[in-house]
């Protein structure tokens, strides 16, 4: 499957609320992809735009983590994040000692380990990040175990960058996930006797 294709496909599902990394002629661009006079580009948000394309190798090198990928067959509409487990590669390829190690102890209060996650983006992306992960999207397609292709997601922390970039990046990717992962009043429904029982003692008397 071609790596445009991929894009395409992942782009229907939701891909343009994630930030992506790529480079082009020697400049590096993280932002989010989206639609421009026909085309898809990845709008960069300035956070790189005192580096060079070279202080990323990692990021492509030992920093991957996982893949995006979505499946006609799953319940859920979101995207779907795969650990390295759930991909065809090798982690002790695509990471160093330490990052293999911290990728195998990164769970949950679930117990749901983050290098054979498969499920939503968003809630891999939450685990990812309490673990001191910082997710983002290559333009890198890696093959899904359970069938078809995904784009490589990398720790963009495997990059030399300074707290103050970290923390800008880390505060963009965890406002998309909040986002998506709140769950708002407007969208419970709730018959009238239901919420009755539900909520009723906390509703002032007659």
């Amino acid at each position: 499957m071609a790596l445009m294709d991929i894009i395409n496909s992942l782009y229907k599902k939701g891909l343009g609320e994630l930030l992506m990394l790529h480079t082009m002629k020697g400049k590096i661009y993280l932002g989010r992809m989206l639609y421009e006079k026909e085309r898809l580009v990845i709008k960069d948000q300035g956070f790189l735009s005192s580096l060079k394309s070279d202080e990323f190798l990692q990021c492509w090198e030992n920093g991957i983590i996982g893949a995006v990928c979505y499946s006609e067959n799953q319940e859920r509409e979101s995207l779907t994040f795969c650990g390295l487990e759930q991909c065809e590669v090798s982690a002790e390829d695509l990471l160093s000692k330490t990052g293999h190690g911290g990728l195998l102890a990164a769970e949950n209060e679930y117990d749901e380990q983050i290098i054979d996650y498969f499920g939503s983006v968003y809630r891999g992306y939450q685990l990812l990040l309490s673990n001191h992960f910082l997710p983002i999207v290559l333009m890198t397609k890696i093959r899904i175990k359970k069938g078809g292709f995904g784009l490589a997601v990398s720790n963009l922390r495997a990059a030399p960058l300074s707290i103050s970039i970290i923390s800008d990046v880390h505060n963009v990717v965890m406002e998309s996930v909040e986002k998506h992962l709140a769950l708002e009043v407007d969208d419970i429904q709730i018959e009238s006797e239901q919420f009755s029982t539900l909520f009723g003692d906390y509703l002032p008397g007659d």
